[in-house]
């Protein structure tokens, strides 16, 4: 995995949010800043394959 997607996770994980799948898109549950949600759309394409894996969930 990419350190920048790493990076991301462990950030969203410090936020308390979480990755959910809606729709075949990936969602995030819980408050976050603009500049968090602003990393989290520009890596939504590389973040989806995790979320079906579940693998994302490793990373809390």
């Amino acid at each position: 995995m990419r350190p920048a997607l790493n990076a991301l996770l462990a950030d969203l994980a410090r936020h308390g949010a979480s990755l959910t799948l809606e729709n075949g898109r990936v969602g995030v549950q819980g408050e976050l800043p603009p500049e968090l949600l602003l990393r989290l759309h520009r890596h939504r394409r590389d973040l989806l394959p995790l979320v079906e894996r579940g693998t994302h969930l490793s990373r809390r």
